[in-house]
């Protein structure tokens, strides 16, 4: 199985076994994403909230409160990974943007800020760019499995 990276990651099957594996895989991670959308929601409100309210004296508890938050909503979701990899995507266009020497190595470096912020502060949003990827994986895989079996059928 290899991944073709386009804007998100496209799945190409070496063998039955492969898209069998990685349609299950899909519609596990799809289902715990599912159940952790209200945690990321409220994580979401509380990140733009601290955000907001920068100076209020509320913030920096909002603000522990969302990174908890976000942490607990990945590990439930077991994408850490792919939630780091979104993250650090923004930062790939940011260097892609500019690519003149010194300008390049700031915008890389706000991308990253802003990768890494979204990554803590707006929970909901990486793992619907992950959700997506998965249900695009699940799609894939389908297709693959259909014309498998009706080639299998046709011999």
């Amino acid at each position: 199985m290899k991944k073709r990276q386009v804007v998100v990651d496209e799945v190409v099957f070496e063998s039955y076994q492969d898209a069998v594996n990685v349609k299950e895989h899909a519609e596990m991670q799809i289902e715990k994403i599912d159940g952790c959308k209200i945690i990321a929601l409220i994580g979401t409100v509380c990140g733009v909230a601290s955000l907001l309210f920068a100076y209020a004296e509320f913030s920096s508890v909002a603000q522990m409160a969302t990174i908890i938050i976000s942490c607990i909503c990945y590990a439930k979701a077991k994408c850490f990974s792919g939630a780091f990899k979104w993250g650090l995507s923004w930062a790939k266009w940011g260097w892609f943007l500019v690519p003149y020497f010194p300008i390049d190595l700031a915008i890389g470096a706000c991308g990253l800020l802003v990768g890494a912020l979204a990554f803590f502060f707006l929970p909901s949003l990486g793992l619907r760019g992950i959700r997506k990827q998965a249900v695009l994986d699940l799609a894939s895989a389908n297709e693959y499995i259909n014309n498998y079996q009706m080639q299998t059928q046709a011999n």
